[in-house]
C-alpha cells in the first residue's frame, strides 16, 4: 500500500533543501525516513523525481510516496459540542512555523476531526501531552480567558539531571526572550520586557542510568511562559534530560536521549465561580484504568 503526501511550498521559501522542507512539513516522518525516500526517488518535485540535492521554493509542488500509512490520528481524551481535549505526540508542532511550513501539525489534525477547531494554548514541539481546543468562537474566548487569568492548572512530568536541592520546591524569577536565537533566558531580577515565571516541583523518584543520577519530577506552572520549565530548571543546574537547547548535550548523547523528557500529564480547571461553565473539569493523559 502506497500513501501519497502532497505539499505546496508556501511563500517566503527560497532555495531550501527538499529534505529540510519535508522535515518541517511532515515532522513525524523523521530524517532517516525522508533520506530513504529521496534515495529511492520516491519524492517528486513539480512532477519530476527529486534527490537529496534538490532545492524547493515558493509555489513548488511536492509529492511523497510512502510504503504503508502515515498516521494523522490524534487520541481524543474528551469532547463535547464546544471543546475537546486531545493528546499531542512528542515531535508534532502545534501549528505552522514562522515561514508557514507545516502540512502536519496538531491544528491540521484537529481540523480533520472538526473544521472549526482552534487552539487555545500551546506546547513545545518536543513536549507530548494533554491539550485543549475550542470548537467555536465563544468557547475559544472563554478558554483563552481561563488560561490568561491563571484559572487552569497545568501538571507535567519531567526527568532532569542530578539531585534537586529540595524534595519540594519553587523556582521564581523572570523569562526574557532572545528572538534571534529562538530561545529564552531564566533570570532572577526583572528587566525591561521580562515576564514573571514560577515553576513548582516535587521529586517523584531518583535513579541512576550509566552512573548518571536522574530525578523524575512532578511539575506545575502557575505561569505559562515560552520554554519556562526548560529554562528555569536549567538555570538552577538541573536541565531536562534530552534537551539539547537548554540542557547537557554530553549526557544526552551518553544516554542516547534525542527527545526532551517532558510530558503534559494533566490539565485542571479550577473549581471556582470565575471558571464559569468549565469549572472543576479535569483532563488526564493517563486513562483511569491505567
Amino acid at each position: 500500500m502506497l500513501t501519497k503526501l502532497e505539499s505546496s511550498v508556501p511563500g517566503g521559501v527560497n532555495g531550501m533543501r527538499v529534505a529540510t522542507y519535508l522535515d518541517r512539513a511532515y515532522p513525524m516522518l523523521g530524517r532517516v525516513r525522508i533520506n530513504k525516500l529521496l534515495s529511492a526517488r520516491q519524492v517528486k518535485l513539480n512532477g519530476e523525481r527529486a534527490g537529496g540535492e534538490a532545492l524547493v521554493s515558493s509555489g513548488d509542488a511536492i509529492v511523497c510516496y510512502l510504503e504503508g500509512k502515515y498516521d494523522l490520528m490524534l487520541r481524543i481524551i474528551y469532547s463535547d459540542a464546544h471543546m475537546l481535549c486531545f493528546a499531542k505526540p512528542a515531535g508534532l508542532p502545534v501549528d505552522k512555523d514562522d515561514m508557514g511550513i507545516g502540512e502536519d501539525t496538531a491544528l491540521s489534525r484537529l481540523k480533520l476531526i472538526n473544521p472549526d477547531a482552534r487552539l487555545v494554548h500551546r506546547l513545545d514541539t518536543g513536549t507530548a501531552g494533554v491539550m485543549l481546543a475550542a470548537l467555536d468562537e465563544d468557547a475559544e474566548k472563554e478558554l483563552v480567558r481561563l488560561f490568561r487569568e491563571h484559572l487552569v492548572e497545568k501538571h507535567y512530568s519531567a526527568t532532569v539531571t542530578g539531585r534537586m536541592p529540595e524534595k519540594h520546591g519553587t523556582i521564581r524569577g523572570y523569562i526574557t526572550k532572545d528572538a534571534k536565537q529562538s530561545r529564552v533566558k531564566a533570570v532572577s531580577a526583572y528587566s525591561s520586557g521580562a515576564l514573571e515565571a514560577e515553576t513548582r516541583y516535587s521529586v517523584r523518584k531518583e535513579y541512576k542510568q550509566q552512573g548518571i543520577l536522574l530525578s523524575v519530577l512532578d511539575i506545575t506552572i502557575p505561569t505559562g511562559r515560552t520554554h519556562q520549565i526548560r529554562a528555569q530548571l536549567s538555570s538552577i543546574g538541573h536541565p531536562l534530560l534530552g534537551d539539547d537547547k537548554y540542557g547537557d548535550r554530553d549526557i544526552n548523547r551518553r544516554l542516547n536521549k534525542t527527545e526532551t523528557d517532558l510530558t503534559s500529564e494533566k490539565i485542571i480547571i479550577r473549581d471556582c465561580e470565575a471558571a464559569g461553565p468549565y469549572r472543576g473539569l479535569s483532563f488526564s493523559l493517563v486513562k483511569p484504568e491505567e
